[in-house]
């Protein structure tokens, strides 16, 4: 009895701390869980004052922000109603749409193609012609293989991770000098004034008309904006695929064009995924040597180059 007597207490002691122990990281855990259920309710509390806000908002048939791409998706990021990597993809939309570049599609269905350069832009945009001549730069023979891309993406991330920075910083200076900020920075919907809020507005309406299009269209409003300039930017908003059956059954004289596109989105949701990626590498490497004290910026929150026209903006 004696002999057994420490061992008892031992393991008593060993029961009681690890008691202690266990009670304490159930507390953690919930404590965790508990700051996880109040960011996801936070989320959804923004959601649904975003989605009820452009429900009640006025219906916009132009190009929102002055035709602005740059803002206008810096703006949807701050109401998480754009992807991140939805501006490379509207661009590349938007050379497509020009002529600038041509897909060479091999099947119909493919996922992925070729894509010719055709010429330069002639949008007369600077975000246009970087954006082309980033790509001039990978497809040395006129063609851009989709093998040549990820392997140009892999290697020449800088140019592209500058690019995505600059359309940023471009997007901050001109809400900035509009009036349309509280600070230098978009940081989401409160850091904007009452005239940043109406340029929300624009995009909110926008998205709006383009959900509801095919029933504003039979009710005889004419649009004011061509069907491929409403595709990209149904793409920059993520509802591409909600809009393009209104479109299809809209023109009807124009359903192969029409159809084409639909598949150019799905290339450009692919290319400019990749391209993205490329980006976030050379940001994380970037991050790396300012924490080492080399420089360099940590995310998209600025950059130089392009400060020129950023085709439009805040009026």
């Amino acid at each position: 009895m004696c002999r057994l007597w420490p061992d008892c207490l031992f393991y008593s002691e060993y029961s009681r701390s690890f008691t202690i122990h266990s009670f304490g990281f159930a507390i953690l855990l919930a404590f965790g869980g508990l700051i996880a259920l109040g960011f996801v309710l936070a989320a959804k509390c923004r959601k649904a004052r975003i989605n009820k806000r452009t429900r009640e908002a006025e219906y916009f048939r132009d190009a929102p922000n002055g035709g602005s791409l740059n803002v206008t998706h810096r703006l949807g990021e701050a109401c998480k109603l754009c992807r991140e990597d939805a501006l490379l993809g509207a661009y590349l939309l938007r050379l497509i749409s020009d002529g600038a570049l041509e897909p060479e599609e091999a099947e119909a269905n493919a996922k992925r193609v070729n894509l010719r350069l055709i010429r330069p832009p002639r949008s007369g945009n600077s975000y246009d012609d970087a954006f082309y001549t980033i790509l001039e730069a990978a497809g040395a023979d006129g063609v851009l293989q989709a093998k040549e891309l990820e392997r140009f993406c892999d290697r020449n991330a800088k140019p592209l991770a500058s690019f995505a920075l600059s359309c940023q910083k471009n997007a901050d200076q001109t809400l900035f000098r509009g009036g349309c900020l509280k600070g230098a920075v978009c940081e989401g919907v409160k850091s904007l004034t009452p005239r940043g809020q109406r340029e929300l507005d624009e995009i909110l309406g926008l998205k709006r008309f383009l959900l509801d299009f095919s029933l504003i269209y039979e009710r005889g409003v004419g649009e004011t904006v061509l069907w491929q300039d409403y595709l990209i930017y149904a793409h920059l908003l993520g509802i591409a695929d909600k809009v393009a059956p209104q479109i299809r059954k809209l023109y009807p004289d124009a359903l192969p064009q029409v159809e084409r596109f639909e598949r150019y989105i799905g290339y450009s949701g692919y290319y400019s995924g990749y391209m993205y990626s490329a980006c976030a590498r050379e940001l994380r490497q970037r991050q790396v040597a300012r924490s080492t004290g080399r420089g360099g910026r940590a995310s998209f929150g600025g950059g130089g180059g392009f400060s020129g026209g950023g085709g439009g903006g805040t009026r």
